[in-house]
């Protein structure tokens, strides 16, 4: 017995001192889990936080927690492993000490809450206090509330704290500068979401943004330029005040922009512009557009078709063929009436084409141009300047034709597997089928007496 009275005496001795304070611990009496303590303590000096564990006489375990003496947790281990000293209540079986803020929510075998990311944060929890110091309760919110704590000023400062939804602190019927539950003759001086455990013990004033103001003139005014704009915000507190208390997020802003659209790709070109890619134009009368423009080869070409990946299908029907389909990125064909806008006036026009062993076949043309619609989108050529695979008439040969697709076939039915200007039938189609070795309907042009495969393509003017 005598032992038992020093051994709970060293345990609940508590060190009074002026100086610093100890920890902050978790202080709950006989609690079946140690994460069912919602009460904590201010430690004194000399203090550190302590588990015990006790089995009751009808054979079930609980624990008591709070601040104990360093000399206590410092005592030799034959108290620890005796496991014969009584309590009121039943054996004790355990002591744990720990040193740190809220550490003593778990110890003696139990594991104390769940993981973080499987909960809500710890927080404070009291109503109506003079001032943040004196909530000595705390809770676990659930995984879609955060902590938060409130001064409030009707008939005196108040302060509260607890558990609110993610989404109220992210103003979901929150009005700035009353309180959260819009209580009569009540307005809200400071406000704080948070969601690390224990972090709501402070308040902070109420601030907000002022909404944006408008872009700034871009520096660039030549199309096809960059420059930069700017826009600004300020930060104010409930009265409307430029506050220095920092408000989240940024107070200015900046992007990047363009002096303006350009008409095409060689209006880019002849501004500046060298990098191949995806760029929005806006041709003469016409509505901006996202086209690819190829920089190479003396730059400023619209490419109007692309195979690289073979990811896209070409057996298409006429809907599809005059509006366009396919990724810019990628495979794509950019669409009849697109075609016929940048042809009208008759440009300059590449078809390179890849075969299978690798070899490049160029064709070129003076004057290119596809009709309107009204004609079926009528194809012109003239003027051959290809230097390669010359033998046969190339696309001179389909010069005039008109275009044909699978559901919108012309008088000669050429067109049973992709679209593409057959007249009689061609000598290449660069919208044919992948793998088929026939140049009226594979992906394949007629090149040294003999059909070659081709593995990429792309068509494009200027």
């Amino acid at each position: 017995m005598a032992s038992l009275i020093l051994v709970s005496g060293l345990l609940f001795y508590h060190i009074c001192s002026v100086f610093t304070a100890g920890p902050q611990c978790f202080e709950c009496s006989s609690t079946p889990r140690l994460e069912f303590c919602d009460t904590f303590t201010q430690c004194e000096e000399g203090e550190k936080c302590y588990v015990q564990k006790i089995r009751t006489h009808n054979g079930h375990d609980q624990y008591t927690s709070g601040c104990v003496s360093n000399q206590s947790c410092s005592l030799d281990m034959n108290f620890y492993r005796s496991f014969g000293a009584l309590s009121p209540y039943g054996q004790v079986t355990c002591v744990d000490c720990c040193d740190g803020d809220m550490c003593n929510n778990q110890g003696c075998g139990d594991t104390g809450p769940p993981p973080r990311e499987s909960r809500g944060p710890y927080c404070y929890q009291c109503q109506h206090m003079p001032d943040p110091s004196y909530c000595e309760r705390l809770t676990i919110c659930d995984v879609n509330e955060v902590c938060t704590i409130d001064e409030t000023v009707s008939f005196g400062h108040q302060f509260s704290s607890g558990c609110r939804r993610k989404g109220e602190c992210f103003h979901e019927g929150l009005l700035v500068g009353r309180d959260i539950h819009n209580l009569t003759r009540s307005f809200q001086l400071c406000h704080k979401c948070c969601s690390d455990d224990f972090c709501n013990q402070d308040c902070h004033e109420v601030v907000s943004w002022s909404a944006w103001s408008p872009w700034g003139t871009c520096s660039a005014h030549t199309c096809g330029s960059h420059g930069h704009q700017i826009r600004n915000r300020s930060c104010t507190n409930v009265k409307g005040d430029i506050t220095s208390q920092s408000c989240e997020g940024v107070p200015r802003e900046e992007r990047h922009c363009s002096g303006g659209l350009c008409s095409g790709c060689d209006e880019l070109y002849n501004n500046g512009e060298r990098t191949s890619g995806v760029y929005t134009i806006a041709p003469a009368e016409h509505q901006p557009l996202d086209v690819v423009c190829d920089m190479t080869d003396g730059g400023g070409w619209t490419v109007l078709q692309h195979r690289l990946t073979g990811s896209v299908s070409f057996n298409r029907n006429w809907a599809d063929y005059v509006t366009g389909f396919g990724d810019l990125r990628g495979d794509f064909w950019l669409g009849l009436e697109y075609i016929h806008m940048l042809t009208s006036r008759g440009v300059h026009v590449i078809i390179d084409m890849v075969a299978m062993s690798g070899e490049l076949i160029r064709y070129s043309y003076d004057h290119f141009q596809v009709k309107d619609a009204s004609t079926s989108y009528e194809l012109s050529v003239s003027g051959d300047n290809s230097v390669n695979c010359t033998g046969g008439e190339r696309l001179m040969y389909n010069s005039p034709s008109i275009f044909s697709s699978p559901d919108r076939l012309d008088n000669l039915k050429c067109a049973n597997a992709s679209g593409w200007w057959f007249k009689r039938g061609t000598w290449f189609n660069i919208n044919g089928i992948i793998g088929v070795a026939e140049n009226n309907h594979g992906m394949a042009v007629h090149c040294h007496n003999k059909n070659l495969l081709l593995n990429q393509t792309v068509m494009k003017v200027k």
